[in-house]
């Protein structure tokens, strides 16, 4: 399996937020309440699962099928079809909570830290009910995410109405366009599922665990790096700064190592990447073209726009589901 080159796909796509299509808001109240319950129901709740994955990109579809395993925070994917046939993830989102530094923050984790995502959230975006249906065989309610400022995604969650699990959901652009849907086709909450579940064992040669870099301070992340990271000037209303990463990248040989910055909204995120100029990020390798002169320049990815631009000492490449006028302000910020 190329999981590796899967995994960088997975990167530029995790650094894309989800998005939707708007509707004209219902029980507000009532959903919010019901937005903080599948939060909570997120990091609590076990089961076996069949889940679809849809992904819409340069206008064709790619599935994947898989079997899920969650235990709180604990989960296991057994890909049975698409393009990680085969393959097993293992992963957990329980990591510890900031330092406390401005400099170092972790992600979100810790029970306190998913309360303060969820408030995040809704300060960016409106939780609103569509109504109701039936996935999985489960009832379901329909709940829509919607930007507060113009030019962010939005989401749609199709909600458990006894267990609050999300059975289904849909990730639409900022500018209208259905990016993917996740589906359960099935899920059974009448199971007893053992932490050695999720351990990878010594024959499981696809067995892959996914999750973040080590949590470094600034300085350790400059040395690491061999430049002086930069921080945004401009970012769009609502953003915070999430994280700060070492990003190896996976493409052939081209060695790159770039500092990582993650910057959320509760939903989006944009991602700066931060590499030394030395690093030659042209030739193909990486189907990243940097421009010499220092220009900015945006190119469409499909999920996401991308915008590049060439500094005396780095190149810094800006992704995230926003408009291009948004995303030449962000890099043309760093210095």
């Amino acid at each position: 399996m190329k999981l590796k080159r899967l995994a960088v796909v997975a990167i530029v796509l995790a650094a894309v937020g989800a998005a939707g299509f708007l509707l004209r808001p219902t029980v507000r109240a009532d959903a919010t309440a019901e937005l903080r319950q599948a939060y909570k129901a997120s990091r609590s709740q076990s089961y076996t699962a069949t889940v679809t994955n849809t992904l819409f990109y340069c206008g064709r579809e790619y599935r994947t099928r898989s079997r899920v395993q969650r235990k709180g925070t604990l989960e296991r994917i057994e890909y049975l079809s698409g393009p990680m046939e085969g393959a097993v993830v293992v992963a957990s989102g329980a990591v510890a909570g900031p330092r406390g530094r401005a400099d170092s923050p972790a992600p979100v984790g810790s029970v306190r830290d998913a309360n303060k995502n969820i408030d995040l959230l809704l300060e960016n975006y409106r939780a609103c009910k569509l109504g109701r249906g039936t996935v999985a065989g489960r009832p379901v309610d329909i709940i829509e995410l919607a930007p507060r400022y113009r030019g962010n995604p939005s989401k749609r969650l199709w909600v458990d109405r006894v267990t609050k699990v999300v059975l289904k959901s849909e990730d639409w652009s900022a500018q209208g366009r259905l990016r993917s849907r996740t589906e359960f086709t099935d899920v059974n909450y009448d199971v007893h599922l053992l932490d050695a579940v999720f351990k990878k064992s010594s024959t499981g040669a696809n067995l892959a665990s996914f999750g973040d870099g080590p949590d470094l301070n600034r300085a350790e992340i400059e040395k690491a790096v061999g430049i002086r990271i930069s921080f945004p000037a401009y970012l769009p209303t609502g953003y915070v700064l999430h994280g700060i990463r070492v990003y190896d990248c996976g493409c052939c040989t081209c060695g790159h190592r770039s500092a990582h910055l993650r910057y959320i909204n509760g939903l989006n995120s944009i991602s700066i990447f931060e590499t030394p100029a030395s690093h030659n990020c042209g030739g193909g390798k990486c189907s990243v073209h940097c421009p010499s002169d220092g220009r900015c320049e945006v190119r469409n990815a499909n999920q996401a726009n991308v915008a590049i631009a060439a500094r005396s000492d780095k190149t810094v490449i800006v992704v995230a589901d926003l408009p291009k006028e948004q995303l030449t302000k962000i890099v043309e910020s760093v210095r």
